[in-house]
């Protein structure tokens, strides 16, 4: 599910409409064609999706507890720890974030470490599954693999394979 403006919905549609109908047509340019629409896609979607959350946020609080999560993701980190750092009840900020970012404390958190764990596999690819999951903040590998596997459909190591590769 995407929400984006009309124009950008607009772009996703033409861009799903070209990778269709190169998928009808296979050729030798066909397969690099898809790639390279696909990029476009994804990249369009990050920009979109980064602008969106930029604006959905509207509390300097959840804005301060964004750069927390931020600057300690790789750390063990609790609704606690942050809501004190941003000087309100964890009940206020748990309510408050959710609102406005629209998930909880934990599924943000646990996001942001995932989507900071694939950067690191795609940047580091010397770096070993179980140091990725460390430097993210997740005390466990098999807890870290299984979770990536649930929000990107791939393992890590599958995934890290992928990247030696390109």
């Amino acid at each position: 599910c995407f929400t984006g403006t009309p124009a950008v919905q607009k772009q996703i549609e033409r861009l799903i409409a070209v990778i269709e109908k190169e998928s009808l047509t296979p050729d030798e340019f066909s397969k690099d064609s898809i790639r390279s629409r696909i990029a476009q896609l994804l990249l369009l979607v990050a920009r979109e999706s980064k602008t969106t959350e930029q604006k959905l946020i509207k509390s300097p609080m959840v804005e301060k507890a964004v750069e927390h999560i931020a600057a300690h993701y790789g750390h063990p980190l609790s609704l606690s720890e942050v809501a004190a750092a941003c000087y309100v009840s964890k009940e206020h900020l748990s309510r408050t974030f959710k609102q406005e970012t629209g998930m909880g404390f934990s599924k943000y958190l646990t996001l942001y470490r995932l989507r900071k764990a694939n950067a690191l596999m795609r940047d580091h690819p010397e770096l070993r599954i179980i140091d990725v999951a460390q430097r993210c903040g997740f005390s466990e590998s098999n807890y870290f693999s299984k979770t990536y596997k649930k929000m990107f459909g791939i393992s890590p190591m599958t995934k890290k394979k992928e990247n030696d590769n390109i």
